[in-house]
């Protein structure tokens, strides 16, 4: 993972419930991939988990998590 991503990844994980949902619309991630975060950083779901419950590729799960990583930490710049 790079380190910009894992800076985006550490900042979710530890974040309150307000700030996670601030950065994220601030960051301008779209509703459908919020769910997806919202399953994986506030549910815990795992990347397969996502995947069956919207009917997504794993690969589309990782590049909509993946993305959301990189406009998170212009934010955080």
């Amino acid at each position: 993972m790079k380190p910009r991503r894992k800076v985006a990844k550490d900042f979710l994980r530890e974040a309150t419930l307000t700030d996670f949902w601030d950065v994220v619309r601030e960051a301008k991630i779209t509703k459908a991939d919020q769910r997806v975060l919202d399953a994986r950083f506030i549910e815990g779901k795992t990347i397969v988990e996502i995947s069956m419950e919207y009917g997504y590729s794993i690969e589309k799960v990782n590049k909509i998590i993946s993305t959301a990583y990189d406009r998170i930490y212009k934010l955080l710049k």
